[in-house]
């Protein structure tokens, strides 16, 4: 634990910021490809949707990580229960489509060589600091078990109504694949998982609505979720 200099940029982040933390991203897995645990390490799948679901994936390696289902269908069925209580079946039937899309693109790159490690699970802009033309990640409390291409989906996730989407998207993914290779479709993979992002976003406004920050606000924050994942998914339906 210690001290990081630098800021945050947002609004005004570039492609010349995006090939940084493309880099760093890439370094990142290599890191932990190699990093060998130390005795007793544990840490949780990111793939899951419930906390129950996080609790139950707690493991202390990729091999002992990685077999079955991403997200589980226990933790899928958790969710699906948890939507159709608290909003509706038909909300219910729109996650289960969306996890259709999420489990056919996890079990593609299941079966890919390399895909899946240690990664930092949450690196989207607020998450990097920039000093001097470095890149730096912060906030790794949420670090686990889950695919590589993950953590490329989560910084693209938050970007996708900037202006400059595109060249933000471009550059990111060029300077990780000159670095490390990215699986085969990852367009399309990435797309399945933003919905699992939405996914685990909805999940996170049900499970908080009791806390005093959410009390007044779930109900509005899920809708908003639900809406996006059917956008999502009538837009790659098309």
């Amino acid at each position: 634990m210690r001290w990081l200099d630098g800021r945050f940029i947002d609004q005004r982040l570039t492609p010349v910021q995006l090939r940084r933390a493309g880099i760093l991203e890439a370094r990142l897995h290599d890191h932990a490809e190699r990093w060998i645990p130390p005795t007793g390490f544990r840490r949780p799948r990111v793939d899951t949707l419930s906390d129950a679901g996080k609790v139950a994936s707690i493991g202390g390696s990729a091999e002992a990580s990685l077999p079955g289902d991403h997200p589980t269908r226990d933790d899928a069925e958790r969710c699906l229960r948890l939507v159709e209580a608290l909003i509706s079946a038909d909300a219910a039937a729109l996650v289960a489509r969306a996890l259709e899309l999420v489990w056919a693109t996890t079990g593609k790159l299941a079966q890919t060589p390399g895909s899946f490690g240690l990664i930092h699970s949450d690196l989207h802009c607020e998450n990097f600091l920039f000093h001097n033309g470095a890149v730096r990640a912060i906030d790794f409390d949420d670090c686990g078990w889950g695919f590589h291409l993950y953590d490329l989906a989560v910084t693209l996730w938050e970007l996708e109504e900037r202006p400059r989407y595109g060249d933000l998207r471009d550059a990111l993914l060029e300077a990780y694949a000159a670095n490390r290779a990215l699986p085969e479709d990852h367009s399309i993979h990435l797309q399945a998982l933003f919905v699992l992002r939405r996914i685990q976003m909805l999940m996170w406004a049900l499970e908080s609505r009791r806390h005093p920050a959410f009390r007044d606000r779930w109900q509005t924050w899920a809708r908003d979720e639900l809406d996006a994942i059917g956008v999502r998914l009538d837009a790659l339906a098309a």
